[in-house]
C-alpha cells in the first residue's frame, strides 16, 4: 500500500525485512524452490516484491531480521531465503546499495544464531549487475561457523570499494579468528569499525588488519572480543597513532585465559585536565574485587588517551 502511494513512496529510504511466529514472511505466497531447496529465481512471488522495491525509488538500505521461526513444510519461507530473494531483486533492479544488514543474531542473546548458506544464492555476489561499489555500510550478526559463512562476508567486502563502516558480530562462531585473518589482505578505508563475540588469532593479525584503515578510521568498537595470543596493550598502543581517531569504546576484553580491565580509570578517569576531558566507564563489583566492563573515550587528544589505556590494561584470571 505505502509503495503504490506516489506521494510517500519517494520518501522511504530503509527497508527492514522481519516477521513474526504469528505473522511468517511471505505465508500467503508460493514459493518455488530447485531440488536443493534453494528458492528459484526468478518467479512469481519474487516479481511481486521486486515490483515493490521498483516504486520505492530511493530505498537503498536493508535491514534482513530474523526473528521468527520459520514454519514447515518448506515452501514456507526460511529467514534465509530473504538474502536469496533481496540479492535476486537488487541485481534484476539494478538498485546500488548504500547499507545492508544482516541480523540474524536477536537483540540481547549471543551464541549460535546460524545462517543456513544452503539457503543463500551466493552466485548472485558474482553477478556483474550486482551494484556494490556505493555500499557504504555493512552488519553481519550471525554465528561465523564454516568456512562458507566466511566467504560470504569476505565477497561482499570485497566488492564494497567505498566501503565506510563495517560491523562483524561472529556470534561466537568457530570461524571468527578466518575473517580477520583473511581481511588483512584486503584494502579497506574504514571511517567506523565494531567487532564483536569473537576471537582474534593475535594481536599482531589484528593491528594489520587495522592498519588498513589507518588514515581514514575514526570510531572503533570492540565487544567481547578475545585475542587468543599477544596483548591488547599493543592494539591500544597501535591505535594511538592513527591520526583520524576519533572514538574508541571497549566491553569486555580478553587475552589468552584471562580478561583485561582498565583499574586506574576508577581511580582517575581524567585524560586532559586542561579541556577536561575523561574516560566514560562502567564498572561492577566482583567477587576479585571492582572490575571495569566497559571503557570508552572520545574527543580530543585520543593519542593520550589510547596510550593511558595501554598502560592501564591489566589482566585478571576469571573465577580467580
Amino acid at each position: 500500500m505505502l509503495s503504490q502511494d506516489l506521494r510517500l513512496c519517494p520518501h522511504v529510504r530503509s527497508l527492514h525485512i522481519n516477521g513474526t511466529v504469528h505473522d511468517i514472511l511471505g505465508s500467503e505466497l508460493k514459493w518455488e524452490r530447485n531440488a536443493s531447496g534453494l528458492i528459484i529465481t526468478p518467479q512469481e512471488s519474487i516479481q511481486r516484491w521486486q515490483d515493490i522495491l521498483l516504486r520505492l525509488v530511493n530505498c537503498q538500505s536493508f535491514h534482513v531480521y530474523k526473528h521468527f521461526t520459520p514454519v514447515r513444510p518448506s515452501k514456507n519461507l526460511d529467514p534465509c531465503d530473504t538474502i536469496t530473494i533481496l540479492l535476486s531483486i537488487i541485481t534484476a533492479i539494478e538498485r546500488p546499495l548504500r547499507d545492508l544488514s544482516i541480523l540474524f543474531v536477536p537483540p540481547d542473546c549471543t551464541g549460535g544464531h546460524l545462517i543456513d548458506m544452503s539457503r543463500v544464492d551466493k552466485a548472485l555476489l558474482r553477478e556483474p549487475k550486482f551494484i556494490t561499489t556505493s555500499l557504504e555500510a555493512l552488519t553481519f550478526r550471525y554465528s561465523m561457523d564454516t568456512e562458507e559463512t566466511v566467504d560470504f562476508v569476505i565477497q561482499f567486502i570485497q566488492h564494497a570499494t567505498h566501503l565506510q563502516r563495517l560491523r562483524i558480530d561472529a556470534d561466537y562462531g568457530d570461524y571468527s579468528t578466518t575473517i580477520i585473518s583473511r581481511l588483512q589482505s584486503t584494502t579497506l578505508r574504514l571511517r567506523e569499525l565494531t567487532l564483536e563475540t569473537g576471537h582474534v588469532g593475535s594481536s599482531d593479525v589484528l593491528i594489520t588488519f587495522l592498519a588498513s584503515s589507518k588514515q581514514s578510521l575514526a570510531k572503533v568498537s570492540f565487544a567481547c572480543i578475545q585475542l587468543d595470543s599477544g596483548e591488547w596493550a599493543s592494539v591500544l598502543q597501535a591505535l594511538s597513532k592513527f591520526p583520524s581517531l576519533m572514538e574508541i569504546s571497549t566491553h569486555l576484553l580478553g587475552q589468552g585465559r584471562s580478561r583485561i580491565h582498565f583499574p586506574a580509570v576508577m581511580q582517575d578517569p581524567i585524560v586532559d585536565p586542561v579541556l577536561g576531558t575523561k574516560f566514560s566507564y562502567t564498572a561492577r563489583k566482583l567477587r576479585q574485587g571492582p572490575r571495569t566492563l566497559m571503557v570508552a573515550y572520545s574527543g580530543h587528544g585520543m593519542d593520550i588517551a589510547l596510550q593511558k589505556l595501554a598502560e592501564f590494561a591489566t589482566p585478571w584470571r576469571i573465577g580467580g
